[in-house]
């Protein structure tokens, strides 16, 4: 059973039900997380060139250096070869003291979930298709990660990644978080891309639409029998519900300084308080209150029509929306809008 994950995850595609017109696929993908629990405490050396030439480590490391500089190549070979001697590494910056004291579980859970592979995806997919928009085709990976330095998941173009560790025997958690990273996926054949060097400005607004619209489509709040990591994120939502108006000023705060910074580096720290998990992604649930309001006034088809024009269009479709329900932004989030808003479509074409 324990190689059972490496040859069913590695090789499976799984085809999710979707709506008329539109073609989803997911592959679920477990011979990474396969690989690294062959290590752990094995007391064997590890291939280092392997894990040096590994697109999920790449991926991985992208990814989470943008919050810290210590994410680095380097310090993930020390913590691969101080946990294949069962030593937990220090510092431990991936994690891998839980792999480590739960490495028996952590197989179990993994045969297990290979042998619900269908149900499974197909109840996640009835979360994303939601929110789909029609004749839209999506095709990417969920590779199943240990040793990984999240709580959750993350998403990178083609594909997203959960930490299993993190989640545990919470297979409704699970299904909600592949749901959340599932739809990043989506978002990317519809939401407008930002081009690298665009103004801080436009980056933080598509990362609200972006977040912002995946925990709509995977609300934790709706499950009723909340696992471990369910309750974790159900106390995340309650948080961000007790202190909308906060948040909302956060963002007013963020965006007076960005309107005062020429250094490009301050959009980090923006992202780094707002939509990093440190202070539980406040500007998250600004963006999911944003779209539920856009939706409640104007529909859903209209919600998925505005996330796809440009990300100012965005803001001015919550503006003409709040209204009948929600909150007025900032004025400086609406000036940041007028002043990155380029010509093209506006949101009342969506209307």
């Amino acid at each position: 059973m324990k190689r059972l994950l490496s040859i069913l995850f590695s090789v499976i595609t799984v085809c999710l039900a979707a709506p008329a017109n539109a073609d989803v696929q997911i592959r679920l993908n477990a011979s990474f997380a396969s690989d690294v629990l062959d290590d752990v405490c094995s007391n064997q050396q590890i291939d280092e060139a392997a894990i040096r030439n590994s697109t999920v480590v790449k991926d991985m490391l992208a990814h989470f250096s943008k919050f810290r500089d210590y994410f680095t190549m380097d310090e993930y070979i020390a913590a691969r070869k101080s946990a294949a001697t069962c030593s937990p590494p220090t510092p431990d910056y991936f994690r891998f003291t839980e792999v480590i004291e739960n490495r028996e579980d952590l197989r179990r859970i993994v045969d297990r979930l290979s042998e619900q592979t269908n149900g499974f995806s197909g109840a996640t997919t009835d979360l994303v298709n939601a929110y789909t928009p029609a004749k839209l085709k999506y095709d990417g990976t969920a590779t199943v990660i240990v040793g990984g330095p999240s709580c959750g998941g993350w998403a990178t173009d083609g594909g997203f990644y959960v930490d299993l560790p993190c989640i545990g025997d919470d297979d409704v958690g699970l299904r909600y978080l592949i749901a959340h990273e599932i739809y990043h996926g989506v978002q990317s054949e519809f939401v407008p891309t930002v081009a690298e060097d665009a103004p801080a400005e436009i980056k933080i607004f598509d990362s609200i639409i972006r977040e912002g619209s995946a925990i709509t489509v995977a609300n934790y709040a709706d499950i009723e029998d909340p696992g471990a990591y369910t309750k974790l994120s159900q106390r995340i939502n309650r948080k961000n519900a007790s202190r909308t108006d906060e948040n909302f000023d956060l963002l007013d705060l963020a965006f007076v300084f960005l309107a005062k910074s020429d250094d490009p580096a301050d959009a980090d720290k923006v992202y780094n308080i707002g939509l990093s998990g440190l202070f539980d992604s406040p500007f998250y649930y600004v963006g999911a209150e944003m779209v539920q309001t856009i939706e409640n006034a104007f529909g859903r088809d209209a919600l998925l029509c505005v996330m796809g024009l440009q990300q100012a269009e965005f803001i001015f479709a919550y503006d003409a929306a709040y209204e009948e329900d929600g909150r007025a932004l900032p004025v400086s989030v609406m000036n940041a809008a007028k002043d990155v808003r380029p010509d093209g479509p506006s949101f009342d074409s969506c209307l």
